[in-house]
C-alpha cells in the first residue's frame, strides 16, 4: 500500500483512466493521496485556441474538465480535497504585457491550462474541498 499515487500528464494518455482510478484507490492506503496532473479541456487556452490548443493532440485520448475530473473521482469513492489550474496566456503570444494579468485571472477563475488535483482514499469528505477559483 502507498501514502500517495501520483500521475502527472498521465491520465489523459490512458485507454481506460477510470481503470487506472480504481486501482490508485486499491493500492492507496486509508487516507492515502491521489495527485493528478492533467491539461484542463475548459481551459481560457484550449477555448481560444481551439484545434490548435497545445494539448490538442492525438496522443491525448481523453481530456477533461475540472467538472469531468471530480466527478470520476468520486464515482470511484475518492474525496476532493484540492482543484487548482495554472497557466493562461500563450508564452510567446502577442501582447506580451497580457500575460501576467491574464494568467493570474485564469487561475482564478479556473481556467488555467493545466490543473492538478489531489484526493484522497477517504477522510476529509465534501467539506473538505478547496480551490484556487474561490
Amino acid at each position: 500500500s502507498f501514502d500517495i499515487v501520483m500521475a502527472l500528464h498521465l491520465i489523459e494518455h490512458l485507454n481506460e483512466p477510470r481503470s487506472f482510478l480504481r486501482e490508485a484507490f486499491r493500492v492507496l492506503k486509508p487516507d492515502g493521496d491521489l495527485l493528478l496532473i492533467t491539461p484542463n479541456v475548459r481551459s481560457f487556452q484550449a477555448l481560444f485556441r481551439g484545434a490548435a490548443w497545445r494539448s490538442a493532440i492525438r496522443d491525448h485520448l481523453y481530456l477533461f474538465s475540472s467538472r469531468t475530473l471530480a466527478t470520476m473521482l468520486k464515482c470511484e469513492g475518492f474525496t476532493t480535497r484540492y482543484l487548482g489550474t495554472w497557466g493562461g496566456w500563450p508564452a510567446g503570444m502577442r501582447p506580451g504585457i497580457l500575460k501576467r494579468p491574464l494568467d493570474a485571472l485564469a487561475k482564478r477563475l479556473g481556467w488555467g491550462d493545466v490543473m492538478v488535483l489531489r484526493a484522497a482514499k477517504s477522510g476529509l469528505g465534501a467539506a473538505g474541498i478547496s480551490s484556487s477559483t474561490g
